[in-house]
């Protein structure tokens, strides 16, 4: 991702969390975990999204409301929450001020990362709030606690729900750092359960060859699609486009999933491709005319070359535009 990039898409305030771990501890020492996101060369500021960065490495209950995931679990109350505390909050009068006590100590601790007023707290996980009962548990408790801090002046801080958007708005106005890089996540620690978890380069690369390839050749179904003034788009084009869709999730295109899942992956993008090559198949037989030999989109060796004429089609998928062509024989 590039600053410039996302302040064009209209993306200009975030919330990330997976960077280099030595890298966020730097910035909690000098309270940059917020900060504006500059391109070295953007010396007049025009594209500066606002980031904030979680305080760990995930951002679940248990490691975004303090630096004690000892102590933070314990406000994983959800129903299905995956809490790997043996006790849990809860919105017990007799119990209340015990919790309250803890839950603003980490919210405390965790301002001092910040150099703002102001901090968000996630709450939840991945998986969070699969039953109904979870959020009006999650509320119920958190109820209890806010009612008890807010109430409270040794506590001297407000807490309250609030969405990410009403979160950003209250930074407005407040001085942030600058700060430009790419924050790649994951290098710092070879003998941790992660170490070099990105797999970005060089994990499963025929995996990331058959990505490239399906991708190219859906942009090359699209223009002759258009050529073809096709309006009957087959149901294994949509297949295809959310199978390619699905493989750029942070465990695909990485190769970092589990093998079987990683087969499934395999499975999908190769269904897909052949259907694609199916596709383009028909419309370039149209474009050619009902006449045309329906020759497939295979490799094909000509090793006759005494007619006097051989019949070849090509087609530029790229956005540019090209007037000039080789042909080697």
């Amino acid at each position: 991702m590039m600053p410039y990039l996302l302040s064009l898409s209209g993306i200009n305030e975030m919330v990330i969390g997976r960077i280099n771990a030595v890298l966020k501890e730097k910035m909690k020492e000098f309270h940059s975990l917020h900060y504006k996101w500059v391109q070295p060369w953007d010396t007049e500021l025009k594209w500066t999204p606002t980031v904030n960065v979680l305080p760990r490495t995930y951002y679940t209950t248990t490691d975004a409301c303090g630096p004690d995931p000892s102590i933070c679990c314990k406000f994983d109350v959800a129903i299905t929450a995956r809490s790997i505390c043996n006790e849990r909050a809860t919105a017990d009068p007799k119990r209340v001020a015990k919790y309250a006590k803890q839950m603003a100590e980490q919210y405390r601790q965790l301002q001092s990362y910040y150099n703002s007023p102001s901090v968000l707290v996630a709450v939840g996980d991945d998986f969070a709030y699969a039953n109904p009962k979870d959020l009006p548990t999650v509320y119920r408790v958190y109820s209890a606690l806010f009612s008890y801090i807010n109430s409270d002046p040794q506590f001297n801080m407000t807490v309250r729900f609030g969405t990410v958007l009403e979160y950003f708005n209250s930074l407005k106005g407040i001085s942030l750092p600058l700060l430009s890089g790419d924050f790649f996540p994951y290098i710092d620690n070879p003998n941790g359960p992660y170490g070099y978890w990105t797999g970005f380069y060089n994990q499963r690369p025929y995996h990331k060859r058959l990505e490239r390839i399906l991708e190219s050749k859906l942009r090359a179904l699209d223009l002759l699609t258009i050529a073809a003034k096709a309006h009957d788009i087959s149901i294994m084009n949509e297949v295809a486009r959310r199978d390619l869709a699905l493989f750029q999730h942070h465990d695909a295109i990485t190769g970092t999933s589990e093998r079987p899942v990683m087969f499934d992956f395999f499975d999908r993008l190769s269904k897909s491709l052949d259907s694609i090559l199916t596709e383009q198949e028909k419309f370039i037989s149209q474009l050619q005319g009902d006449s045309a030999e329906n020759r497939s989109l295979s490799s094909v060796v000509f090793d006759d070359f005494q007619s006097e004429f051989i019949p070849f089609a090509t087609a530029n998928n790229s956005s540019d535009k090209h007037s000039k062509y080789h042909c080697a024989i």
